[in-house]
């Protein structure tokens, strides 16, 4: 390889490793505002200041406002299929352990629900609601954190002798967590204790007390 050859390969990962830091905050500063105002009522340049960028960049390196949206629904999704797919894989790997199955599901719970931000849930509830074409991409999540759900605690209600509906009862929890996040204010020390709260009246509704508690 010449000289101009060597400068131009790393002239374009100079520019390629420039365009990753700039993208981040612009990723970010979206995600913020999407999720608080929507898709009409943000502009480019309220982008562009929030991420303290010039608005160029924002074409440059996105293309367009509407595609700067589809890649923070993406992100948000990424960030939260990412994450049941690493616990799902680290349960996989302790199957057959002593693990308690409640301390599983709260376990699941837990890190789904920290998973995304309330930015980002904003983001996937307008997607949910009336954006048709991104619907299954923002039902990813939704998805991951049942069939972990469901896995888990099937085996554990065979026992159960009365009618049971594992499927409803469980997405139950999972819409009740995600309005949860939308609208909690709270202080951010007691949004978990929140959750487990959720969680624990939860579980009294699918198992008798005693099997709820681990007994």
């Amino acid at each position: 390889m010449n000289y101009i050859a060597i400068r131009t390969a790393q002239g374009k990962k100079g520019r390629s490793m420039a365009d990753s830091e700039i993208k981040a905050p612009i990723l970010q500063a979206a995600i913020h505002l999407f999720g608080n105002f929507g898709f009409e009522g943000v502009t480019t340049r309220a982008i562009a200041q929030k991420a303290h960028c010039m608005e160029g960049g924002i074409y440059r390196l996105y293309g367009s406002k509407s595609l700067l949206y589809r890649d923070a629904l993406t992100a948000v999704v990424q960030a939260s299929v990412s994450s049941m797919a690493a616990l799902a894989l680290e349960l996989f790997r302790e199957e057959g352990t002593q693990t308690k199955w409640n301390a599983i599901i709260a376990t699941v719970v837990h890190r789904w629900y920290s998973s995304f931000s309330q930015d980002g849930a904003k983001i996937l509830q307008q997607v949910l609601l009336a954006d048709k074409p991104r619907q299954e991409q923002a039902q990813e999540p939704f998805a991951c954190v049942l069939a972990i759900l469901q896995k888990t605690l099937g085996p554990e209600l065979k026992s159960i002798p009365r009618k049971f509906d594992l499927k409803l009862r469980t997405q139950a929890l999972i819409w009740t967590l995600f309005q949860h996040k939308l609208s909690y204010s709270g202080p951010v020390d007691k949004e978990e204790l929140e959750v487990d709260r959720y969680l624990a009246d939860w579980l009294l509704t699918v198992t008798d007390g005693d099997k709820a508690c681990g007994k």
